[in-house]
């Protein structure tokens, strides 16, 4: 593809751009005639503009029959940070199960990652979108996501990070998880969710989770108090 044609592009739309013009025109006139054109001004990072971006969502059909998914959502990605809670809604609703989803998250939230796509599924009105939830915890965990289980567990009660991030091996965060979790519901089945992942024998883990909630002057979930009065 000659440069001369992106180099073009890439004038005509920041000229638009600069003066607060509609960029819609130009751009569904090089969609028309050479897609790649459009493709490579955003994978190259060649105009770094919200707007750009977020027209880009509107043709994003045709983007992604000539771009892989993980790259043109990464690349868009980048430029939706004054807008990301929007833009990963707007991912998700469109790609719900993409396994590519875990790499993307990791770009978006950082040390954070999987957090939003968690509470994404928990919140969703259908249902059948948080089935799911204890494989995508897998999925981040086996990435190295930890900060992200761990929040979601303190601001949902879930008890699924907890068990999950136990039976990847890295008990001190399942630990956290597990604390979070009763923070948030003293009602939360982490003892079942732990048993079923880890095994029934949980004396140990019990009695951290009952001295670290201790610590933090956290009254004593219903469960610990049965599990330790066996």
């Amino acid at each position: 593809m000659p440069s001369s044609s992106i180099d073009r592009a890439q004038e005509e739309i920041l000229e638009l751009l600069e003066s607060g013009k509609s960029i819609a025109d130009v751009i569904n006139h090089w969609i028309q005639k050479d897609p790649q054109v459009i493709a490579l001004l955003l994978l190259e990072q060649r105009i770094q503009h919200i707007v750009f971006a977020e027209y880009l969502l509107t043709i994003v059909d045709y983007l992604e029959a000539i771009v892989p998914p993980e790259e043109l959502y990464s690349a868009l990605g980048k430029q939706m940070k004054l807008n990301q809670e929007a833009f990963m809604d707007w991912v998700l609703e469109r790609h719900p199960s993409a396994l590519w989803l875990v790499g993307l998250f990791r770009e978006l939230e950082g040390s954070r990652m999987g957090y939003y796509h968690l509470l994404h599924k928990h919140r969703h009105p259908d249902r059948t979108r948080s089935r799911d939830i204890p494989l995508w915890c897998m999925r981040y965990a086996q990435q190295g996501a930890k900060d992200g289980l761990i929040a979601f567990a303190k601001d949902t009660g879930n008890p699924i990070p907890a068990a999950v991030l136990y039976g990847v091996g890295d008990s001190e965060s399942g630990l956290e998880a597990a604390v979070a979790a009763f923070k948030r519901n003293s009602k939360s089945p982490v003892l079942e969710f732990l048993a079923a992942k880890v095994g029934p024998d949980l004396d140990a883990i019990v009695l951290e989770i009952d001295d670290r909630m201790e610590e933090s002057n956290l009254s004593r979930p219903p469960m610990i108090e049965w599990w330790l009065s066996l």
